[in-house]
């Protein structure tokens, strides 16, 4: 479940969990929340909560 929420959720997950976050953007080498932000700084409205 940790894994569905760091590639759908990741700014939850980072603001919850951040050490599970971390091990998970190690084990991924992937950068899920700052994909997220890239996308709502394009997009402001980009999901809103």
């Amino acid at each position: 479940m940790t894994s569905e929420y760091f590639f759908s959720a990741p700014d939850l997950l980072h603001e919850s969990y951040r050490a599970v976050y971390a091990q998970l953007q190690a084990f991924y080498r992937q950068d899920t929340l700052a994909r997220l932000n890239a996308l709502r700084h394009q997009d402001p409205a980009y999901r809103d909560h």
